[in-house]
């Protein structure tokens, strides 16, 4: 369920920002993408570290966990920020195409150390993301079954796409 939560819960971004380069409004995806990093990071996190800490005042985080996050966060900065800065310094119309293809290449490794991530986390290291209490409480039945959920989650996702469409085509103005 988390891991759902966690890959589908940014489908409308996903789905802005694809629909945003497809029509060229890279400015768009750039505040999509920076908005939801954003939101993400600072307004979610921040909102149940409050929370947890109104209902608990001592919370307890397992280091290695926590190490893991922390430095796969640093190294996502430095990917997305070194490309970035390096054309902003050097403003030259050649790295323009270096900065390119090394944003591709970043992009790509990226990718995989997510998916190395998930490995990681789920399978490999699965101990070390667990509570220690975790078998106290009983688990509540789901509310759908999984053919469902995902039945539901691709129309919600097509009905997405086009109101994404409409969405791009109406700010197209408000860029320029």
């Amino acid at each position: 369920g988390g891991l759902l939560n966690a890959t589908f819960g940014n489908v409308v971004e996903m789905l802005l920002c694809i629909s945003g380069i497809r029509n060229g409004e890279i400015v768009v995806v750039q505040c999509t993408l920076l908005g939801s990093i954003l939101s993400n990071l600072l307004l979610v996190m921040g909102c149940a570290f409050l929370a947890g800490g109104c209902f608990h005042h001592v919370q307890k985080y397992n280091q290695a966990g926590a190490a893991t996050q922390c430095s796969l966060m640093s190294m996502s900065v430095f990917s997305i920020g070194l490309p970035t800065i390096y054309t902003n310094i050097l403003k030259q119309d050649e790295e323009w195409e270096h900065m390119v293809t090394v944003s591709r290449w970043v992009s790509i490794f990226l990718l995989i150390v997510y998916f190395a991530y998930l490995v990681f986390q789920l399978k490999t290291h699965a101990a070390l993301f667990q509570d220690e209490e975790d078998g106290e409480e009983d688990e509540d039945p789901p509310d759908l079954s999984a053919p469902v959920a995902a039945v539901l989650l691709g129309i919600a996702t097509v009905t997405t796409s086009f109101a994404t469409d409409y969405l791009i085509d109406a700010i197209k103005g408000t860029v320029d």
